[in-house]
């Protein structure tokens, strides 16, 4: 899949300089293998909010690879 085909994909990163973790479906901190995909930033913004994370960051799949 070319990189300009999932722009909107993202991920939920912590806001850490230090962990390198993101949100899985079940609302807990894993390794970006095991991270929820979302299709866009409000779904995973709606889902941090659901989960209790206020500070996070996304990370779009044209940043680190495909799904």
């Amino acid at each position: 899949m070319p990189l300009n085909k999932c722009p909107q994909r993202v991920k939920i990163r912590n806001n850490s300089l230090t962990d390198n973790l993101y949100l899985d479906r079940q609302g807990r901190w894993v390794a970006w293998r095991h991270a929820a995909w979302f299709h866009s930033d409000r779904p995973a913004a709606r889902f941090a909010q659901q989960h209790g994370v206020e500070v996070f960051g996304l990370f779009s799949c044209e940043s680190y690879g495909h799904p």
